[in-house]
């Protein structure tokens, strides 16, 4: 009971313009659903800077920035957010794009293939990983996984339980 009271007390004792990182992160999205990207970035940064183990505060500003031709910037907090939540699709998936738009193809490929590992339904994953081996000039990798994406993207459920 004591400790519900401390909790209340400090929570009243705070000023308006102190909110949790989650708040922030939920007013971010909403600034960059309209495509307000400047607020969006602002508020997560202050998310990250509250909280900076706050895996949604990087996620949220790494995608703001690659949104935004921020490469450097994205791949940085797109990277943070990874290793604060390695079980992130979502995050994996981004940081491959950064990796891309900066020309780490490699490093993109891995991405690629850890957010496909973790979700399968990231088949667009495969099509990445098919268009940097294209880009780098091997056609049998490029063809391998343009094969992968079109069998998962065509793959019907046959219904069939064992």
């Amino acid at each position: 009971m004591l400790n519900k009271i401390i909790i209340t007390l400090l929570l009243l004792l705070q000023s308006d313009d102190s909110k949790f990182s989650s708040s922030l992160c939920n007013e971010a999205k909403m600034y960059a659903k309209n495509n307000n990207y400047n607020e969006a970035g602002e508020l997560f940064l202050k998310a990250a800077s509250i909280n900076p183990y706050y895996f949604y505060a990087h996620y949220g500003y790494g995608k703001v920035c690659l949104y935004t031709g921020d490469i450097k910037n994205a791949a940085k907090h797109l990277s943070i957010a990874v290793t604060l939540d390695a079980s992130s699709a979502n995050g994996w998936f981004y940081l491959g794009f950064a990796y891309f738009f900066s020309k780490h193809y490699m490093n993109a490929v891995s991405c690629f293939k850890k957010a496909y590992t973790l979700d399968s339904s990231y088949i667009e994953s495969l099509y990445n990983i098919g268009v940097i081996y294209e880009m780098m000039g091997n056609s049998f990798l490029s063809q391998n996984y343009y094969k992968k994406y079109y069998f998962a993207k065509n793959k019907k459920d046959t219904g069939i339980l064992f």
